[in-house]
């Protein structure tokens, strides 16, 4: 069960809410046979890495954000239903909530196929690319050259991935975040 988009008003910190909140879930969780909690922090929030810790989340990995500048659209992609996306998005490995199938609904994704790859985009934002990781930087740089749009934005826990989309041009952001994990006894 993943927590998103959660903060405590400044004005409120220090009154336990966030301990409320985290026992909450944790009960709700357990009720639902859910055996691991998860969340994204901001590296250098440092008072909130703390809380978490202190809830007994470790952290098990990070989330890079990277942009492309690509102008002119060469030959579109070919689009493909959501439901053929769907069905292949379950058999990946990575889950992060910028690519949760809810998010892209509400965002109205398109979706597509590139070279045996779907691919989930909107605006200049692509969600997910369902590929192997050696493919994705490739995928994703060639797909900028496809879709209509000038600035792409793309995030990746895999550092390998990372390279690999530097050495082809993408721009690493500054922002980073933890992937941070609690495994629940059920």
């Amino acid at each position: 069960m993943r927590c998103g988009g959660l903060a405590v008003d400044p004005q409120y910190r220090r009154l336990g809410i966030a301990k409320a909140l985290y026992e909450a879930q944790l009960s709700y969780a357990k009720s639902l046979n859910i055996d691991c909690l998860m969340l994204e922090v901001i590296q250098g929030n440092e008072p909130a890495i703390t809380l978490y810790k202190s809830f007994g989340y470790q952290t098990v990995s990070e989330l890079g954000y990277f942009h492309k500048e690509e102008q002119g659209q060469v030959e579109p992609l070919v689009e493909i239903d959501q439901v053929a996306f769907e069905r292949r998005y379950i058999q990946q490995d990575e889950y992060i909530w910028q690519q949760d199938p809810g998010v892209m609904k509400l965002a109205k994704a398109r979706y597509y196929e590139l070279d045996g790859a779907f691919i989930a985009a909107v605006n200049e934002s692509i969600f997910a690319i369902l590929t192997d990781e050696e493919e994705v930087a490739r995928i994703a740089t060639e797909a900028t050259r496809r879709l209509a749009g000038e600035h792409y934005h793309l995030q990746s826990t895999n550092q390998q991935v990372w390279e690999e989309l530097r050495e082809a041009g993408w721009k690493q952001r500054d922002i980073k975040q933890f992937i941070m994990q609690k495994p629940i006894e059920v």
